[in-house]
């Protein structure tokens, strides 16, 4: 045994003995049951709270990791950023232009929203109907054509927001479906 490995026996052998100290004079002093404890009962305590120390520190990082885990779906704020970034800037710049739904994905796990601008002069204009995958972030115009969107300004929000969920390319070209609409027909 080095001099190293020494000094540390004998540290834990006197802090075991300090506890042991303090634990019998509360003992004497505080409780109003007196109880005998023996320095290996004492020892033996300190032991198992020293054991046990590691484990409760781990449990404690294990449950720490998975409250941070990320989202495994798109949020509603996003998927109504991601409709907003594959539309034109000319669209968006309508007057009284205004983007709804998407409160909840549908049954198929997609959001679907409406945008439309105030066309006429009492009524309003549809622009299109979009669908975003909560489970992807692709974008879809979800009206007869059912194509995938993209621009620059919807590609680079994918890329944050797949990144935010945990989705990288394999898990993603596993994940990746059809247009919604040919989904519903299925």
């Amino acid at each position: 045994m080095d001099s190293t490995e020494a000094r540390v026996k004998g540290r834990a052998e006197d802090s075991t003995e300090s506890i042991a100290e303090g634990m019998a004079l509360m003992s004497d002093t505080c409780c109003s049951r007196q109880q005998s404890w023996n320095l290996a009962e004492i020892r033996h305590r300190v032991l198992a709270v020293k054991t046990n120390a590691p484990c409760v520190f781990v449990l404690v990082l294990c449950v720490s990791a998975v409250a941070q885990q990320p989202r495994t779906r798109v949020s509603v704020e996003e998927a109504k950023k991601l409709v907003l970034a594959a539309l034109p800037s000319s669209a968006k710049q309508l007057p009284k232009f205004s983007l709804e739904g998407g409160q909840v994905p549908d049954s198929a796990g997609f959001y679907v929203f409406m945008a439309y601008w105030a066309g006429a002069p009492k009524g309003s204009t549809v622009i299109g109907h979009y669908a975003v995958d909560a489970s992807t972030a692709d974008v879809w115009n979800n009206v007869m054509a059912c194509e995938e969107l993209s621009t620059p300004a919807l590609r680079e929000l994918q890329v944050r927001v797949r990144s935010r969920i945990g989705l990288f390319d394999a898990e993603y070209r596993k994940r990746k479906r059809r247009c919604p609409l040919e989904m519903e027909r299925n």
